[in-house]
């Protein structure tokens, strides 16, 4: 039995979780619009991923992900002479 609540759970769940564990949420929506074939959960699949992204916080799966890290201002390049 395959019922359409069933499938906008899915798709919401996928969002919600690439969101939350690697800091992407628009890439996580379209990613499932690719995944599902259609724009019908693009919506709640958006909703899901903005709260999952805004309740996780800092963690992230990815070891080598840092957020929001300035770079030293002795490793900064002006682009202009680089």
């Amino acid at each position: 039995m395959h019922s359409p609540s069933l499938a906008l759970y899915a798709a919401v769940g996928m969002a919600s979780f690439i969101a939350a564990a690697y800091k992407t949420p628009l890439a996580a929506v379209v990613f499932v619009a690719e995944a599902i074939g259609g724009h019908a959960f693009i919506i709640p699949a958006l909703i899901g991923s903005a709260v999952a992204y805004a309740v996780s916080g800092d963690a992230s799966v990815s070891a080598d992900q840092k957020l929001h890290e300035e770079m030293p201002s002795h490793e900064q390049v002006d682009i202009a002479t680089a």
